[in-house]
């Protein structure tokens, strides 16, 4: 098991978080979240290697109480899909374990506050901050998107004139999946999900 010990940015201690009557602070070596060496003030934490990186998608890890970060013995199974209904709406379809619950409003999309982070969105700056400082199982996961159909003329595709073909999934229309979802765009974009530590 790889376990990861948070490092003060600003001078470089190994610090462990402790949990006061009124806040968490981070101490390094017994030296007080005040007296950071370097004489700017507060220890900074930040993981030996970045969240983003230990974070690799479906690794669930456990940020520990003393802010440690390790493997999570925990393998759950989660399903989630955002499906186009009509033409530019779009429902959540997420299927989640008992006791688990999706990170909200970190993401940086223009009024949306939801569970889903845009492509280009990692996990860092007030996300990583709630994840190193909230004990508990995380995992990053894809969310996939289940769209209408992108028909477009046979002419582009087979040349026979025999039905159209979807341009994300390759499918030949027929009768059956005329009206069905597509299940071979782009996905919709990725969560982090969480369990509290059981105390």
């Amino acid at each position: 098991m790889t376990t990861y010990f948070p490092v003060c940015v600003l001078c470089g201690n190994t610090i462990k978080r402790v949990e006061t009557d009124t806040d968490i602070e981070w101490h390094a070596n017994r030296t007080p979240a005040r007296e950071c060496p370097n004489g700017a003030g507060y220890h900074t934490p930040e993981l030996q290697r970045p969240l983003n990186e230990v974070m690799e998608f479906d690794h669930v890890i456990r940020v520990n109480v003393d802010g440690t970060v390790s493997d999570s013995p925990l393998d759950p199974y989660f399903d989630l899909h955002v499906v186009e209904v009509t033409e530019g709406h779009w429902v959540d379809e997420f299927s989640i374990p008992e006791g688990w619950d999706l990170l909200r409003g970190y993401t940086g999309q223009y009024s949306y506050s939801g569970p889903v982070m845009h492509q280009s969105e990692y996990i860092g700056g007030r996300m990583a901050e709630h994840i190193l400082g909230t004990p508990g199982d995380y995992v990053a996961l894809v969310v996939e998107s289940e769209d209408l159909h992108d028909w477009r003329p046979a002419n582009e595709h087979n040349g026979d004139g025999s039905a159209e073909w979807c341009r994300a999934c390759g499918d030949v229309q027929d009768a059956d999946n005329k009206d069905s979802l597509c299940h071979g765009g782009e996905p919709a974009g990725w969560a982090v999900a969480f369990k509290p530590l059981e105390a």
